[in-house]
């Protein structure tokens, strides 16, 4: 029953992690002498209607 749970849970989690259309841009940072990657989660049907509003989540990882 455990091995299941627990393969219920994986699939549930690596199918929310694939249904997500993500972008990656990359900044220089002159500051840093490095370079950053943003990651931008697109939601579906945004390449139909781009003048469509969203709304705006930013959540910031200091790792």
């Amino acid at each position: 029953m455990k091995k299941l749970e627990l393969f219920v849970i994986v699939l549930l989690i690596t199918s929310a992690l694939y249904s997500q259309n993500t972008q990656v841009k990359k900044f220089s940072s002159r500051e840093l002498n490095d370079d950053r990657f943003l990651k931008i989660y697109v939601p579906p049907g945004y390449a139909d209607d781009k003048t469509k509003l969203y709304p705006l989540t930013i959540v910031l990882d200091a790792e």
